[in-house]
């Protein structure tokens, strides 16, 4: 009977220890807390280089969509919300395109925070619900030319955006 007690205490203290150590990685990554670790900064400078050297490209594909989509659209019942949308899509990548040209000389540090991957990854979550939104008005009142184009553009853009 002893031996069944110890086997349970040992699988107990076993199980404790697994518990401790999946927590600590769990809340490791809930929080971003790499920065203990000299290559995450690394990694993060890197990741961030190759964000900004595709950002004047993505941000023209962006233009160039909502003004294809604005062109095609502008004629439909809800033309405001067409022009509202696509206002915000040029506000945002005309903005981005100057701050890149403004900082396209500038040598990226050898390490970076992850609160600035935290805030590239804001920036892009903002001009990726844009995009999530159009469909939202964009498929119930168009016409199936608009529908279709509307269709391709956003699998173009996420599948851009995948790659990105």
């Amino acid at each position: 009977m002893l031996f069944f007690r110890e086997l349970a205490q040992h699988s107990a203290r076993q199980i404790q220890g697994a518990r401790e150590h999946l927590k600590h990685h769990v809340r490791q990554l809930a929080l971003l807390e790499f920065e203990k670790n000299v290559d995450s900064g690394v990694v993060r400078a890197r990741q961030l280089q190759e964000v900004v050297a595709l950002t004047p490209w993505m941000m023209v594909a962006n233009l160039a969509n909502a003004a294809i989509l604005f062109i095609f659209m502008w004629r439909g019942p809800e033309n405001w919300m067409v022009a509202a949308w696509s206002a915000c899509i040029v506000v945002i990548s005309v903005r981005t395109l100057i701050k890149w040209y403004q900082r396209r000389n500038r040598p990226t540090p050898p390490s970076i925070s992850s609160r600035t991957i935290l805030r590239a990854t804001y920036h892009a979550g903002l001009l990726g619900a844009l995009w999530g939104m159009l469909p939202l008005f964009a498929l119930p009142q168009g016409d199936i030319v608009e529908q279709v184009l509307t269709t391709n553009v956003i699998a173009g853009m996420s599948a851009g955006g995948a790659f990105a």
